[in-house]
């Protein structure tokens, strides 16, 4: 479990718009104990404030492809704004057709933006309609009507490039249980098959890595969050109830946790949010690959409608909302603990290992004639928290020289991939050529798991090796 930690450096960049712009960050040595990086080590870039040229609230902020920042709505001027690749310089562009606030925006695959319902601005019946920017004109163009109006859906860039459009309110007191699916290519939209389990506005919907949708909490009525969390899934085109968060929430965060390793497997960080009667300081992480949610840490400062914004060291910021009814200046890093794959050489028979991770330095074939083979068996197991990739093996110097190369795999294994908990059994046959050979030459096992040392006794008298472990797999921070 990662925690919180407050900050005294300033990491948000304001423009009116409420969203860290650019952070960075010195390189850290975070060791396998660290269990949170120390914000004291943080450099961030602390770029001067800059005024948008409209007052705007409840609009959108989009990242362009090419670094540039689009703002859209949420202001009495219809014309949307572009800050430069500093965050500064805005500069009015083009106006919105319909002028809108509490509309959601994504980036399409080709550069555009598609701007989605919300409500007008000085009031009146929540909108359907769509708008497409296009940032190489600066003009905003009409774009397929929704089937049903929402205010604050919730979109999502899939991976075949539609978009998902999730919940709202398409009224005062109306919640939404459907979602839609957006083709750009064909420039239609459809609604999805079904329902999820609950009618949601102010939920969260994260793309997880296998290409599904995570949907969790948000209101159902007014002042009535629910726990409720349904995935769905691009390739059937269907919602699928998952386990619920521990506790019902709405207003609150979803942020992908990612790795300082490079990994297709990544967890889901959900913070703060707002009960039925109070603002929340509490977070979980939802397990995509168990199902299962835990608990996460806690704020310092319990919030709702604030904003969760990844770092360049993996962290992530916490940054503004409400607290009841005031809002905050504050900032909190969130720092996942770091979990890595680990690979555990286990003898069977009479095999003596170990001494390092991934290298067998012997094994202890007793007494033996030579010249005929002998077959040992090896397990090797994942034992960390992470998918463990073996990618080959080899040998080491013989020592002493009493066992002649080449050896035979018997099941060998070109790209193995553990998942957590799985164990594959690899037989190995060596010749020996003198009797009563002690070791064979150490094997070497070329994996992406972090180093675990393991003692390195063993008796020439051919008895088995006697090892210990020096730092416990399971407890890898």
């Amino acid at each position: 479990m990662g925690l919180f930690q407050k900050t005294t450096k300033t990491i948000v960049c304001m423009f009116s718009i409420m969203t860290i712009f650019a952070c960075t960050n010195e390189a850290q040595d975070l060791g396998r104990e660290d269990e949170v990086s120390d914000t004291s080590k943080l450099e961030h870039m602390e770029l001067a404030a800059t005024n948008l040229n409209a007052d705007r609230s409840a609009h959108t902020a989009t990242l362009l492809t090419d670094g540039r920042v689009l703002v859209v709505g949420g202001s009495t001027d219809a014309r949307a704004e572009i800050l430069d690749q500093n965050g500064t310089n805005p500069q009015f562009s083009g106006a919105l057709a319909t002028n809108r606030l509490n509309q959601a925006a994504v980036l399409l695959q080709n550069g555009s933006v598609w701007v989605v319902g919300g409500q007008p601005q000085g009031g009146g019946d929540y909108l359907a309609s769509t708008e497409l920017f296009d940032p190489t004109t600066g003009i905003f163009s009409a774009g397929p009507s929704l089937s049903t109006a929402r205010k604050v859906p919730t979109l999502n860039l899939l991976h075949n490039g539609k978009v998902l459009i999730c919940g709202g309110q398409s009224d005062f007191s109306t919640y939404l249980d459907t979602c839609e699916l957006y083709d750009p290519t064909a420039e239609t939209i459809t609604l999805v098959p079904g329902t999820m389990q609950h009618a949601r506005a102010g939920h969260t919907t994260v793309l997880l890595q296998d290409g599904d949708v995570l949907i969790c909490g948000g209101l159902e009525a007014q002042n009535t969050p629910v726990a409720s969390c349904d995935t769905y899934n691009v390739e059937t085109n269907t919602f699928t109830a998952v386990q619920p968060m521990n506790e019902a929430r709405a207003s609150h965060t979803a942020t992908i946790l990612m790795y300082a390793w490079e990994s297709p497997y990544h967890r889901v960080l959900v913070v703060g949010g707002r009960s039925s009667s109070m603002a929340l300081a509490s977070s979980e992480i939802y397990d995509p690959e168990t199902n299962t949610w835990s608990e996460g840490g806690s704020l310092f400062q319990a919030r709702y409608l604030h904003s969760a914004s990844l770092l360049p060291d993996k962290c992530i910021a916490i940054t503004g909302g409400y607290s009841g009814s005031a809002a905050l200046d504050s900032t909190e890093i969130y720092c996942p603990e770091l979990l890595l794959p680990c690979l555990q050489i286990l003898p069977l028979e009479d095999v003596s290992c170990l001494w390092g991770l991934g290298i067998c330095p012997g094994i202890n074939f007793g007494d033996t004639a030579p010249n005929t083979p002998v077959t040992r068996t090896l397990s090797l197991s994942n034992c960390g928290d992470m998918p463990l990739n073996i990618s080959s093996m080899s040998w080491g110097p013989a020592s002493p020289n009493n066992i002649e190369r080449p050896f035979q795999e018997v099941n060998p294994f070109p790209n193995l991939i553990l998942q957590r908990g799985e164990t594959y059994e690899i037989d190995i046959t060596f010749l020996p050529v003198t009797e009563n050979a002690l070791y064979t030459s150490s094997i070497l096992f070329y994996s992406n798991a972090e180093k675990y040392l393991w003692d390195d006794e063993y008796t020439p008298d051919g008895s088995p090796a006697s090892w210990s472990v020096e730092g416990s797999c399971t407890a890898a921070k």
